[in-house]
């Protein structure tokens, strides 16, 4: 078998792996707290107390009301930006704690 098949057949098996939804979400949730603070800024982000993804939903616990009650103002905006940088539509809701 060539490189390029073996290549090829690694993808695939990488596929069938991230069709596993929890290792998915896994994936996922690891990607978007990279991207959290260059999306809500170091300010905001440092209010976070806990951050987990699944099912296309981003759930956040924010630790005070005021910087829950600012991000749920620009919480389309956020999500229409971690979708952007991820390239797909990764998220299709942002829910605060």
């Amino acid at each position: 078998m060539s490189h390029d098949a073996n290549m090829k057949r690694l993808g695939e098996i990488l596929k069938e792996v991230l069709k596993n939804t929890s290792f998915e979400n896994r994936v996922h949730e690891i990607k978007l707290k990279e991207w959290w603070t260059d999306i809500v800024g170091k300010k905001m982000a440092a209010y976070v107390t806990d951050f987990s993804y699944r099912d296309k939903k981003l759930y956040i616990r924010i630790r005070h009301a005021s910087a829950r009650s600012d991000l749920h103002f620009i919480r389309n905006d956020v999500k229409n930006r971690l979708n952007e940088r991820a390239g797909e539509e990764m998220v299709e809701e942002v829910i605060y704690n």
